[in-house]
């Protein structure tokens, strides 16, 4: 056997070793990788969501006036949210706040500045009112928690706490820390 024929197949592997690594080192140095958009990926004015029942009633519904959705933190961020929960049996309960947060898929909603909670119950004249500056709440567990300090009022009653969870679904609110009520004459 001659050297030639030796040769040949060894030379081309280095020939085709060498246009390999050329042809790598050319497509990487033309690719430059899409710089982090530190904006949203999505914008939208005037947002309703709304969350059913099997039986079409509605839950609750979310709005706002402007939502700024981060893909890259799977996070959206709302301007002037209102959550909305609908009972037959409780009434109407609002919370309002001037800015928001949603994460988890909308599993996590987060309301601050200014959070107003409100709820209608069924033959009372005024609401029960519940003013806060930062609010968490679960909407598929039917679970809300302010974890700094509140103001509660009624049409027979005010008062304070240092915090506060509640059940949505019920509207059982469990007062944490140093609780102050007072009672209006005649309603005790």
């Amino acid at each position: 056997m001659d050297r030639a024929s030796i040769w040949f197949p060894i030379l081309l592997l280095v020939l085709l070793a060498g246009l390999t690594y050329w042809l790598e080192r050319a497509v990487q140095s033309s690719y430059t990788p899409a710089k982090a958009n530190p904006g949203p990926d999505a914008v939208a004015q005037g947002l309703v969501s709304v969350q059913t029942n099997a039986a079409g009633k509605i839950q609750y519904r979310l709005q706002a006036q402007t939502l700024d959705h981060f893909l890259v933190r799977d996070y959206s961020v709302l301007g002037s949210p209102e959550l909305t929960y609908y009972s037959p049996d409780q009434g109407v309960m609002t919370v309002s706040a001037r800015t928001g947060t949603v994460q988890k898929g909308g599993d996590f909603v987060t309301l601050s500045d200014r959070v107003v909670a409100t709820q209608n119950i069924p033959g009372q004249a005024e609401p029960n009112r519940i003013t806060t500056d930062l609010v968490h709440i679960w909407p598929q567990q039917n679970l809300l928690s302010a974890p700094g300090p509140v103001a509660f009022s009624g049409p027979q009653f005010s008062g304070s706490a240092l915090s506060l969870t509640a059940n949505t679904q019920t509207r059982v609110v469990n007062l944490r820390g140093r609780v102050m009520t007072q009672y209006l004459p005649g309603h005790v």
